[in-house]
């Protein structure tokens, strides 16, 4: 099957915003344009297993083979480039604590940025969580340039 028939298949179709499995579509996706099959993901997961083991910054972390499917599947299944960016990702988490740790629920409702931001309770047919953005509605008193509204909005998926 190829790509483009499963974007139409999945094209109408919203996806819960919690999802404990991987649609159809990310599958065929894989298999596809990576050429994922069972026995190269677990071959490539053992291997960034042991370049990770032997890594000093990442010798003591037991990393989830979840996140390391997506760190081989962005890095197209090489094992260097995703060692690289898994280091990359533990000196951020060391740097940046607090971006690493949940929000609240109650942020969303008791901070000025529920006024202007809601965010969907259901995903894109892509994947992507779904951010209502109110542009009306952001406080002037943030407004500090008109460059970091721009910031703001590049930094998402725009849709109509």
């Amino acid at each position: 099957m190829s790509i483009q028939s499963l974007v139409i298949q999945n094209e109408e179709k919203e996806l819960s915003f919690d999802m404990s499995y991987i649609p159809e579509f990310f599958r065929g996706k894989c298999e596809v344009e990576l050429n994922e099959t069972a026995e190269r993901k677990k071959q490539s997961i053992q291997e960034l297993r042991k370049m990770l083991e032997n890594d000093k910054s990442t010798e003591k972390i037991c990393f989830h083979s979840d996140l390391l499917v997506q760190y081989l599947r962005h890095s197209k299944y090489n094992t260097n480039k995703a060692l690289n960016q898994l280091r990359n990702l533990n000196a951020l988490r060391k740097k940046e604590v607090k971006m690493f740790q949940p929000i609240p629920d109650e942020y969303f409702s008791t901070k000025p940025s529920a006024k202007f931001l809601v965010v969907f309770p259901k995903r894109s047919p892509d994947g992507c969580t779904m951010v209502l953005f109110q542009i009306g509605f952001f406080p002037f008193s943030y407004r500090r340039t008109s460059e970091s509204l721009s910031k703001i909005c590049l930094t998402c998926s725009v849709r109509r």
